[in-house]
């Protein structure tokens, strides 16, 4: 393998995530393995200004002074020892971290490492959260879309050289390297990959509520979350903001959303659940619920309760923008517009989900023609100007458009990105003819408004919800369009 390819991923992965100023001054960790090898030469021929530490643990002992001997000589590094026996490998690492915090900080962890930590997280605490590409506090991993084996093929195809590390295969991670992940490449052969994939499926907040949150936690001098409510907040990491559920302590009567919880156990604590249909009335039992209690199961005398308040779903909703008689008009009048250009033919309509379920169900019903249904289920990440963006198919259709008149209904268009990709995608399919029907079009979405030959109504760029529209996943089922309350959020957002 040659060694430019994989210099210029590095180097893709470091702009699109800012890690490194170009041109600027970074300091390599440096431990004398083929990793940190191809972190200190591929930074140094991309123009990086770069310097080297390595930090003796003195854990090994003389195979502990070899490296630092190694590191010395072949990168320059500085040495530092510091360290005591019995610390832990967290400890060691969290100490290792600390030198040079003026400065920003290199290691050289790869995609193999990522594998490694989001597997040990899943079978330890039930979590899929990996390594991060920015610590907190600066310390940057430019090699993390590399695989292990690609930095020594790099090593290998520079003439470096390399250390081994020989007190891997006694440790946690050198179980999962060497036994743990071989058997799971047996059960399938593109295990890494998947596992991989768990640590990126996180949900991405709407842009215009991503930047409003963004605006309020740099208001708050460094700020890493919101606080949305009841086991719901909003976390920021470096230039996005996601949902994260939380614990919520259940003592005697809390809410949960636009529920209400109760119960008379004692230390139990709601991640998610579901209301069941066990009882009667507005009062239902909780079923599939996530808790930590003191009370072990089998000593339960009773499940909490869950009740859903008739004020629970306007909570939290700012001004309505479009009425719910104004919607039912709207929609009947796309239905006999499109009735008008479709007379005679027979029509596939392709709803994206989640939201188009509604608006599509109306349109359905407005339509005297011919008309077929399908979904598709889309997830996007990044924006219409971002090249990084990614958008990838949750569910296909189930039905060949080849030589059919499609109509893509769609719920609302924002940045354009998801539908660019749909029309894409379906106009190599064949069909007949490819039409696009919008029920709301944002001011954010001019560039991709040529496409669009149905459009219901066009919206400011705010955060709406309502007839389909969601804020982690609520509202859907209001009959109107509203926007979500602004005094959520405190002033200065």
């Amino acid at each position: 393998m040659e060694a430019a390819p994989i210099r210029e991923r590095i180097e893709q992965l470091i702009r699109a995530e800012n890690l490194i100023e170009p041109g600027g001054e970074v300091l390599c960790l440096v431990s004398g393995g083929a990793d940190s090898t191809c972190l200190w030469h591929s930074l140094s021929a991309l123009g990086y200004r770069v310097s080297t530490l390595h930090v003796n643990h003195r854990q090994r002992g003389e195979e502990s002074e070899e490296d630092a001997r190694f590191c010395h000589e072949a990168f320059g590094a500085e040495v530092v020892e510091a360290g005591e026996p019995g610390m832990s490998e967290a400890e060691l690492r969290e100490l290792r971290y600390s030198f040079g915090a003026e400065r920003l900080r290199a290691t050289g962890h790869t995609a193999s490492d990522q594998v490694e930590t989001i597997l040990y997280r899943l079978v330890a605490s039930g979590s899929t959260r990996g390594i991060k590409v920015r610590r907190e506090d600066g310390v940057v991993r430019p090699l993390l879309g590399l695989w292990r084996e690609e930095t020594r093929d790099y090593c290998c195809a520079e003439g470096l050289r390399f250390r081994e590390d020989s007190s891997n295969p006694g440790t946690i991670r050198g179980l999962i390297r060497g036994e743990i992940l071989p058997a799971l490449r047996r059960l399938h052969p593109a295990a890494e990959e998947n596992i991989l994939a768990l640590g990126r499926e996180r949900p991405r907040l709407p842009r215009g509520l991503e930047r409003a949150l963004l605006e309020l936690l740099a208001s708050r001098e460094g700020s890493r979350s919101v606080d949305l409510g009841p086991a719901l907040k909003a976390v920021r990491e470096y230039d996005h903001v996601y949902l994260e559920q939380g614990p919520l302590p259940l003592i005697g009567r809390v809410r949960f959303g636009p529920w209400i919880l109760e119960s008379e156990l004692d230390g139990l604590q709601v991640r998610c659940f579901k209301p069941g249909d066990r009882l009667a009335g507005r009062k239902k039992k909780i079923q599939d619920v996530f808790v930590d209690a003191k009370v072990p199961r089998s000593q339960r005398r009773s499940w909490p309760l869950v009740t859903r308040e008739d004020s629970g779903l306007e909570h939290g909703l700012g001004e309505i923008l479009i009425a719910e008689e104004d919607l039912r008009a709207r929609v009947a009048e796309l239905g006999r517009e499109i009735s008008s250009d479709y007379e005679g033919r027979d029509l596939l309509l392709i709803g994206v989900l989640k939201g188009a379920v509604f608006f599509m169900a109306d349109l359905m019903r407005e339509l005297p023609l011919p008309c077929e249904v399908d979904f598709m289920a889309i997830s996007s990440y990044g924006s219409a100007s971002d090249s990084s963006g990614v958008v990838r198919i949750l569910k296909d259709l189930d039905i060949n458009i080849e030589e059919r008149h499609v109509l893509i209904v769609e719920d609302i268009i924002d940045s354009g990105l998801t539908l660019s990709y749909l029309i894409r995608n379906l106009r190599s399919r064949a069909p007949a003819s490819l039409e696009v029907c919008a029920l709301f079009v944002k001011e954010s979405a001019r560039q991709v408004r040529k496409h669009v030959r149905y459009v219901g109504f066009e919206l400011p760029d705010r955060f709406v919800v309502g007839y389909g529209l969601d804020f982690a996943e609520r509202y859907r089922n209001l009959p109107y369009l509203a926007v979500l309350d602004e005094s959520l959020f405190p002033e200065g957002t």
